[in-house]
């Protein structure tokens, strides 16, 4: 008997994610499909599916057949949607700050980073809540060598 479902979530392409359920019985097998074909893990069979470095093609509803040697049970669909890379618009400078705006996932929380130059080291400007239609930072430091970067946070 499956007693807790998987929870699909929207993610950005090259990231990861895990499935789980949770079962009572014994003998019980996993096999995870997405739009019903079979999928492998990052990690044995079992009642998590890892996936790591998705692209456009982990997409679709996830589901697990849990069986025994009295039969099976299907779990319910969990939809998994996966968007492009963060892209960045062109910034540009607006009363003495710089204006930058992403499209990141709507509701997703991102940390917005600078550095003096790359190879870095990067540190946090804002931890912010993309918005629908994109999201705007403004940073007061203008200075052309300036490097930026926005990474999804868990």
């Amino acid at each position: 008997v499956s007693t807790t479902q998987p929870v699909g979530r929207a993610l950005l392409a090259g990231e990861g994610f895990s499935l789980g359920v949770s079962a009572t019985g014994s003998d019980l097998t996993y096999v995870w499909t997405r739009d019903g074909v079979a999928v492998e893990s990052a990690g044995p069979p079992g009642p998590t599916l890892v996936v790591t470095n998705v692209t456009a093609t982990a997409a679709g509803e996830y589901r697990v057949r849990i069986t025994n040697p009295g039969g099976f049970v299907d779990s319910d669909g969990a939809t998994v949607s996966v968007a492009g890379p963060v892209v960045w618009d062109s910034p540009t400078l607006v009363s003495d700050s710089l204006r930058l705006s992403f499209n990141g996932l709507t509701g997703r929380r991102y940390a917005m980073e600078s550095a003096a130059a790359l190879p870095g080291p990067f540190a946090t400007q804002a931890e912010i809540m993309s918005q629908a239609g994109g999201t705007v930072i403004f940073d007061p430091i203008v200075d052309s060598g300036r490097v930026y970067r926005v990474r999804p946070l868990p």
